[in-house]
């Protein structure tokens, strides 16, 4: 997963490239599985600041058989910087591609 990162730096707000490896597993939910639930765990590093660690869930629907339309309601993200643990509440909005 590559994500961007907007955070406090020393002069205001700046970004940075997030590089995550993810694992995740779909819930289906009915016998049409048109609406599933994703569950996904993932960690990584950001530079310049630490490790990463984030779970997930929401809600995907299929709009057609190979694309779908991927939420991420519930994601508390723990960011470890060099003298302090912090926790973020994120939301996801995504279409993925299935091969």
């Amino acid at each position: 997963y590559l994500g961007y990162a907007n955070l406090k730096g020393p002069g205001g707000r700046t970004g940075s490239v997030l590089p995550l490896a993810t694992l995740e597993y779909m819930a289906t939910l009915g016998r049409d599985n048109w609406v599933r639930v994703p569950l996904r765990f993932s960690t990584g590093y950001l530079r310049s600041n630490g490790p990463v660690m984030r779970v997930a869930a929401g809600l995907a629907f299929a709009l057609t058989p190979s694309v779908d339309l991927v939420t991420e309601l519930f994601a508390p993200t723990v960011w470890v910087t060099r003298n302090q643990t912090l926790v973020s509440m994120d939301l996801a909005l995504e279409l993925a591609f299935r091969i």
